[in-house]
């Protein structure tokens, strides 16, 4: 205790240095943002081989997943930046004429200051670096503290940080909920959260004290519809690869599949295929196939599959992290597989008979992060985006929303608070600095006290002008 707060007393010099230094000269802002997103490309690709050991160390990935799922998405969005950045940081400048005279206003956004950005382990290296680069692009000094679970991707990130930046510029905390805890404590000028919701509660409370803006990225159970139109083994594939993708771990996984009474026996079918195309009938053996963060998470969705009927896989081992892609009929209702964010290898599929009833259940759980629907009739697609509250509605595909950075990334309500990626997160790490300047004065003494007889019906007359 007594060296935490030791560290924090030298933290909270650091944060002064870095909200002293902010970019404030908009031409030297430009290139110093420009050469920080050039740091940071660096940073990813000459340490590639690094990554790719770093990330099967803590979580059992290919460098093929590796490297479409973490390195690809934090280059591009640093490409994307850096090709945008320019005219996102122009004046916006409009004249305005009213009743009492001419004005000038104008609108630049600014960086907060010293940003806090605390990651989670999943995907750990694309959930660090790109809200990093979206708060590096804003012009803002930070404090990135990673996920203790994921040890080797959290070291290698202090390692490389410290050697690409200045603590100025960005600095890295490593520590167990402890540190997070003393790090929230400090007086932030916003704080970027990605993690669960119980965890992301507690992140608001203590950002509500200072009034710090916040942002929350957190989870789901994201529906996964299949109506009797797209029952495809397409549609099948893109459901299994998006499932089973870092091993369930994902939360923008498809957590549980609605599909219609009609081809429900045809769709299970198709996933089991497809789970043995992909994976082999020994997926412990496949090297596409990862492996579960550490044994309480491997135990907490172990008992998940003891809540329904299990139609295909559940094995696993402890001592390996390993669980077998499972496929789950017959849910328990009142169970946590059945209300909770599985977060794992275990596909629930659920049949329905009405659309309607099914998006009536839908409407009465909480927001998801994104819910998936596979159909050829427009019109159910229309009914889904009408009625169901979620981050996002994607249709005909899975996961692939969540690497672009042309959209917006972030849930609502319960999966979260806030938007980035690309332009989201130029927005979310600055805010609107307006400057209005009064040119003209055509009635100042109409509205000063004692307001003479008539001057209001006056002012009427003139407000009708402008519509």
């Amino acid at each position: 205790m007594t060296d935490l707060k030791a560290e924090k007393e030298q933290w909270l010099t650091l944060q002064r240095v870095q909200k002293e230094q902010i970019d404030l000269d908009l031409k030297m802002a430009y290139l110093n943002r420009i050469d920080r997103l050039d740091r940071l490309k660096e940073l990813i690709e000459n340490h590639e081989s690094e990554w790719f050991e770093a990330l099967y160390s803590d979580l059992g990935k290919s460098e093929m997943e590796s490297y479409t799922s973490e390195i690809s998405t934090a280059l591009n969005e640093i490409a994307y930046m850096k090709n945008h950045l320019k005219s996102w940081m122009k004046k916006e400048t409009q004249l305005s004429r009213t009743a009492i005279g001419k004005s000038e206003h104008s609108i630049l956004r600014k960086p907060y200051g010293s940003v806090l950005i605390i990651s989670p382990w999943n995907y750990p290296l694309q959930l660090t670096l790109v809200p990093l680069i979206g708060a590096v692009t804003a012009g803002n000094r930070c404090f990135v503290k990673p996920s203790e679970k994921s040890q080797a991707v959290s070291h290698l990130l202090k390692k490389t940080l410290s050697r690409y930046f200045e603590p100025e510029e960005v600095f890295v905390v490593e520590g167990e909920a402890d540190t997070a805890q003393a790090l929230l404590e400090m007086n932030w000028d916003h704080i970027f959260f990605t993690g669960s919701a119980e965890v992301g509660r507690k992140v608001y409370e203590a950002a509500a004290r200072t009034l710090t803006p916040v942002t929350l990225e957190l989870g789901g159970k994201n529906p996964c519809i299949v109506d009797e139109s797209l029952c495809t083994r397409e549609t099948a594939k893109k459901i299994i690869w998006g499932k089973f993708l870092n091993a369930g771990q994902t939360c923008i996984a498809p957590d549980t599949v609605y599909v219609h009474a009609s081809v429900k026996e045809k769709f299970t079918r198709l996933a089991v295929e497809t789970i043995r195309e992909f994976y082999s009938c020994e997926p412990e053996k496949s090297k596409d196939y990862g492996r579960m963060i550490d044994e309480a998470h491997f135990d907490k969705i172990s008992q998940y599959l003891t809540q329904g009927d299990i139609v295909y896989g559940g094995s696993g081992r402890r001592e390996a992290l390993f669980i077998e892609p499972t496929v789950m009929d017959n849910i328990e209702t009142d169970s946590p597989l059945a209300k909770e964010e599985i977060f794992g290898p275990v596909l629930p599929v659920v049949s329905y008979e009405s659309f309607d009833d099914l998006l009536g259940m839908l409407k009465q759980q909480e927001a998801p992060l994104v819910t998936y629907l596979f159909t050829d009739k427009s019109s159910r697609i229309d009914e889904v985006e009408q009625s169901v509250k979620t981050g996002t509605l994607m249709v005909g595909q899975v996961i692939f929303h969540g690497a672009d950075p042309r959209i917006p990334f972030g849930g609502v309500g319960n999966s979260g608070m806030g938007r980035y990626h690309g332009r989201s997160s130029y927005e979310t790490f600055t805010y609107e600095k307006v400057l209005y300047h009064q040119k003209k004065d055509y009635a100042n003494n109409m509205i000063f006290p004692p307001y003479k007889s008539g001057v209001l019906k006056t002012l009427r007359r003139v407000r009708k002008w402008f519509g």
